[in-house]
């Protein structure tokens, strides 16, 4: 049984999970060694609010009100919480998921 990710004889393994994010950079900030880069991506349509994402890089991919189109591959990570419902009183653990997308450099 062959790995699906390996390439055959003289092919390139075929990049999975790879987006292409389209939008106006609407602010960035260091941490650590990292690029936080929020960026709004064109509504839909005229009555639809436009949507925001963060793209973590290592390098700046622009300034504020540049538009760009970058390569990005989806990450994040999980959580859990605890809640409770309001007409029983049970206590349940919720999850959350935390999604950014990470720049292909």
């Amino acid at each position: 049984m062959s790995n699906p990710d390996q390439g055959q004889a003289g092919k390139a393994a075929p990049q999975r999970n790879i987006l292409s994010l389209y939008g106006r950079i609407e602010s960035f900030e260091r941490f650590s060694q990292d690029f936080y880069t929020t960026v709004v991506l064109p509504s839909t349509d005229p009555f639809a609010s436009a949507q925001f994402v963060t793209v973590k890089s290592h390098r700046i991919i622009g300034q504020r009100g540049d538009v760009i189109e970058i390569p990005c591959t989806p990450g994040g990570y999980q959580t859990t919480y605890d809640r409770t419902d309001k007409q029983t009183g049970e206590k349940t653990k919720g999850k959350k998921v935390v999604m950014h997308l990470l720049a292909v450099e």
